[in-house]
Order: C-alpha cells, then sequence, then structure tokens
C-alpha cells in the first residue's frame, strides 16, 4: 500500500455531483445521497477522491455508497473512510455495522468484517433504498461488531 496525503470531511451539499460521479464511475447506484448526506465523509486530495456513506437504524449502522477514486487505490483511503464511517456509529451508539458488496468482500474481510446470511440484517436496513435499489442478489452481506 502507498500511502498519499489527504484529508476526510463531512460531505455538503456542494459535493453531490461529483459525489455522484464517484459512485456511477465505482459502479455503484446514487440513490438518496441528497437526503442522507448528513451522514456521508469524503476524502480530499485536490478534489474528492474517495466517499463513503452510512444510515443508522437502533444499534445498526448500514455502511454504503463506498468508492475510492481508481487512481487513488492502495493509498489507505478506503481504511480512513471506513473507520471514520465506524468511529461515528460507534460514538452514536451502534453495536454491530452492515453491508452488502459485490466487489470488496475481501477488502472488508480484512478489516473484521464476516459474511452473514441476510437475515441476520435489521429490518430497518434491508428497506432501505441504498439496499432495495442497489444490492443485487448475488451481493454479499457482512457484519463486523462494533463493541
Amino acid at each position: 500500500m502507498i500511502d498519499i496525503n489527504f484529508t476526510i470531511r463531512a460531505a455538503v451539499a456542494a459535493d453531490l455531483p461529483v459525489i455522484e460521479k464517484l459512485l456511477v464511475d465505482s459502479d455503484l447506484v446514487p440513490v438518496e445521497l441528497a437526503a442522507k448526506l448528513d451522514r456521508f465523509w469524503v476524502a480530499e486530495q485536490s478534489g474528492i477522491i474517495g466517499v463513503i456513506g452510512s444510515e443508522y437504524a437502533g444499534q445498526a449502522v448500514l455502511i454504503r455508497s463506498a468508492a475510492v477514486q481508481e487512481s487513488a487505490r492502495n493509498g489507505g483511503v478506503a481504511s480512513a473512510l471506513l473507520n471514520q464511517a465506524l468511529s461515528q456509529a460507534k460514538t452514536a451508539g451502534c453495536k454491530f455495522a452492515y453491508l452488502f458488496t459485490n466487489t470488496a468482500a475481501k477488502f472488508f474481510s480484512h478489516r473484521g468484517f464476516e459474511a452473514v446470511p441476510c437475515s441476520d440484517v435489521p429490518a430497518a436496513l434491508l428497506a432501505s433504498p441504498a439496499v432495495t435499489v442497489c444490492c443485487c442478489a448475488t451481493a454479499v452481506v457482512m457484519r463486523r461488531d462494533l463493541a
């Protein structure tokens, strides 16, 4: 891994077009971004190079819309964004983090996530458009204990 210099900050409305493009370029569907923007973080280095979002439901958090610009991958950006999202979730009282992935199961498993059946995910998270619209039947469902 090559470390690159970047900063992480809360996303703002002016970031929406760049976040949407980054998600589309990463083969992700940008759904309900504006409505959930208060739970998104971006990584910057002369512009936005990464993004991650969270949705809370009780003591659980859904990690969603995680993407890093191809030229910035393997530089610690994804790990830093994930750590930020998980730290905020833990501070908010979440005990478990869930996610759905089609391409990054290995990345997340190296960061403490384990594959679980979809039935383990709280109903409120399963009802999120980030899941119902964006996750295909072949997605790997993963969970991490935040305690």
